[in-house]
C-alpha cells in the first residue's frame, strides 16, 4: 500500500490503519511527501488525522499496490483533510514527484 501526501501545508498528515491508537500510526506527511506501508490481505480501514479525521476503507489482496492521497485544507486552526483512492496511473505519476515522508511501522 502507498499513501500519497499531496499537500499544500507543513503541518504533519497522520495516517492509522484500522483504528485510531497511537499504537496504529504508520507514520505522516507533509507538503510534497509520501509514505508506505504493508498490510496483510484483507480489509482494512485507513484514518487520516490532521484537525480532524477522515477515513477510507480498502479491499487488498496479497501483492496489490494501493494509492491513495491526503488532500488538507486550511481549517480554524490547522490542516482538516479527506484520504481517496487514486488509479494506478496517476499515483505512479505523483510518487515520481514526492519525497518520502516519516514512516514509523512498515508492516501493519
Amino acid at each position: 500500500i502507498s499513501v500519497t501526501g499531496v499537500q499544500t501545508c507543513a503541518l504533519p498528515i497522520y495516517v492509522f490503519v484500522d483504528d485510531q491508537k497511537d499504537s496504529s500510526e504508520v507514520g505522516y506527511t507533509r507538503s510534497g511527501q509520501y509514505i508506505y506501508f504493508n498490510l496483510l490481505p484483507g480489509q482494512h480501514k485507513i484514518y487520516s488525522k490532521a484537525e480532524d479525521w477522515a477515513e477510507t476503507t480498502l479491499s487488498v489482496r496479497a501483492g496489490d499496490v494501493v494509492f491513495l492521497r491526503q488532500e488538507p485544507a486550511q481549517g480554524a486552526y490547522s490542516s482538516v483533510n479527506t484520504i481517496d483512492r487514486v488509479p494506478d496511473d496517476e499515483g505512479r505519476t505523483q510518487l515520481k514527484r514526492l519525497s518520502l515522508g516519516t514512516i514509523r511501522k512498515l508492516d501493519r
